[in-house]
């Protein structure tokens, strides 16, 4: 079996992330936008993982907030 050569040398190497954030919500907007709680919601975040789309924003000096 032969291999044909890639279509482009220039481009080797180099990958494109398609699935990069153009924006973030909070979870007290998230909350407000459902009619929910915010700490309700905030008890459920807590078990969350990437995988479930969870992502930490992170602010200016050490505060940090689920979104």
């Amino acid at each position: 079996m032969e291999l044909a050569p890639p279509a482009n040398h220039r481009n080797r190497g180099l990958t494109m992330q398609v699935n990069k954030v153009h924006s973030v919500r909070t979870l007290a907007l998230v909350a407000r936008d459902l009619g929910e709680d915010a700490d309700w919601l905030a008890d459920i975040a807590i078990d969350m993982e990437p995988e479930d789309g969870l992502i930490w924003v992170h602010g200016t000096h050490t505060t940090m907030a689920a979104g």
